[in-house]
């Protein structure tokens, strides 16, 4: 497997993985109010 360095374009998927990790895969990991709280683990603006 090869790994590139991060680049600027990659920022939304990314986010997307985060967002989609925390509230898909994660979910029983945290509180509802963690999860809906704005900024670590919102979605897109």
């Amino acid at each position: 497997m090869i790994v590139r360095k991060y680049q600027i374009s990659d920022t939304e998927a990314i986010m997307k993985l985060f967002y989609n990790t925390v509230h898909q895969i994660n979910i029983h990991d945290y509180t509802q109010e963690q999860v809906n709280l704005v900024g670590w683990a919102s979605g897109p603006s």
